[in-house]
């Protein structure tokens, strides 16, 4: 099982695919954990905090909840009417044997446990324990009778929700929820705790920031899955949760903006544009990488579509504290807050030149196919497939290297151009899409800029 890091490894990745957190490091035996327990085994025999087993529970159990909500946006009514509800059934049906797998380790360690304050009590564990190993067995009952229609979905979702509503269950999501709150990079948790910031920005700040780190708690989760090629579609439950709390996020902003005393206050632009781009990037990874997610069979779709869905969220939102850190002091970078944005940022600026010299070749073949040798050509293409290509997101690689790949083996130069053309065109436009990263925001590309203007013009 992987364990959810906590507030102390907050992590700092130094290249493009962010790496797993070290799993290896784990307490002493016998240790007490944040929520009052003791260590526990885990599939290998070592020890594994009980914060980290805990945390991870309550979050898929919260993402479970906001998935099974009438309201979730995320499940989409098929062609057929919404009638066949199969696919949406096994997501749930997975996640509850995971969860149901953790409740056990949480039973196991609070029947050992020494620690008198905890967040459930040893019955509590047990029942929902047992509510979820109950639930699994019904499913599965259910699944093998044959295909699961929209009655029998409502019917078991409605039973289900009415299991998670119960008081433990809330309370060990809210704990959950409340120890990923507080796993903010450095500088921001330095900010918000040294007593620095301005009394009128305070309140605000101090309940908006922890909001955001609750949401890329749940966005973590996401990113662990995809690093350890773990089965994803259950991270669609990750993404109804964010779903939901960043809408609250926005409305709560929103809200908060129509009371603003100053418009003109420095503060009020930067809350207006964290509510702008979380309502923006939630749009587009609502509409272009997670509808019909539940029914794309593909497992490379299903990683690109994942992969770009958490990258947009993420980024955005790491943008977007930087932003209120640098409110306070504007010398702060943001890869002095991210550590990682730097090696993504180096990285996309390597990318954003290399494939604008790419495309200038490309385009300058296609019109003139005798003035461009055709070794010079391939090998540039192999030269940027081998340097660059996993600077992309998933879903451009294979694109980039298919169309690299058919004209490496067209041999005419007749063949050739109309391939070249379709190749531009797709560069051009990836191109456009690379310069618009967020860690390029303070890096403007000379070159794009004055084709834009010489458009214009």
């Amino acid at each position: 099982m992987v364990a959810l890091p906590l507030p102390s490894r907050y992590s700092r990745r130094s290249h493009s695919r962010e790496a797993p957190i070290d799993l290896n490091t784990v307490p002493s035996p016998k240790q007490t954990s944040r929520f009052g327990f003791d260590s526990v085994s885990d599939d290998t025999g070592g020890a594994k905090s009980s914060d980290d087993v805990f945390t991870e529970l309550g979050l898929w159990l919260g993402g479970l909840v906001s998935f099974l909500d009438p309201a979730n946006r995320l499940v989409d009514e098929h062609d057929k009417g919404g009638i066949d509800r199969t696919k949406e059934f096994r997501i749930v049906l997975a996640a509850l044997k995971k969860s149901a797998k953790m409740a056990f380790e949480v039973e196991g360690s609070l029947r050992n446990s020494e620690s008198g304050e905890n967040v459930l009590n040893a019955t509590e564990a047990a029942d929902l324990s047992g509510s979820l190993r109950e639930q699994v067995i019904l499913g599965e009952s259910h699944l093998a009778s044959g295909r699961i229609d929209l009655s029998l979905w409502s019917t078991w979702t409605r039973s289900l929700r009415s299991r998670l509503s119960v008081e433990p269950v809330e309370r060990l999501i809210s704990a959950a929820e409340s120890v990923v709150s507080e796993d903010m990079p450095e500088a921001v948790a330095r900010l918000l705790g040294s007593g620095g910031l301005p009394k009128k920005w305070d309140t605000d700040l101090k309940l908006v920031i922890p909001r955001i780190a609750t949401v890329m708690g749940y966005l973590r989760i996401v990113r662990l899955m995809l690093d350890l090629d773990a089965p994803l579609k259950t991270s669609i439950l990750m993404f109804a949760k964010v779903d939901d709390l960043m809408r609250q996020l926005t409305m709560f902003i929103n809200n908060r903006l129509q009371r603003f005393a100053d418009d003109t206050d420095a503060l009020f632009g930067s809350l207006d544009a964290a509510a702008y781009t979380a309502s923006i990037e939630l749009r587009k990874v609502h509409s272009n990488e997670l509808k019909g997610l539940v029914d794309i069979r593909p497992t490379p779709l299903v990683y690109a579509r994942i992969e770009t869905a958490y990258s947009l969220l993420n980024d955005s939102l790491q943008m977007t504290l930087v932003n209120f850190v640098q409110l306070v002091d504007h010398a702060v970078e943001p890869t002095d807050v991210f550590p990682n944005l730097l090696t993504k940022e180096q990285q996309s600026i390597q990318l954003r030149e290399n494939m604008w010299h790419l495309l200038q070749t490309v385009q300058k073949a296609e019109q003139d196919p005798d003035s461009c040798p055709s070794e010079a050509i391939r090998r540039e293409l192999t030269d940027f497939r081998d340097k660059n290509l996993y600077f992309l997101f998933y879903k451009d690689m294979e694109t980039v290297d298919r169309f690299i790949e058919e004209v490496l083996i067209t041999g005419e130069k007749k063949d050739l151009v109309p391939i070249l053309h379709r190749f531009g065109a797709y560069l051009e436009t990836l191109l456009g899409q690379v310069n618009m990263r967020v860690v390029l925001a303070n890096h403007p590309f000379e070159q794009l800029e004055r084709q834009a203007h010489e458009l214009m013009i």
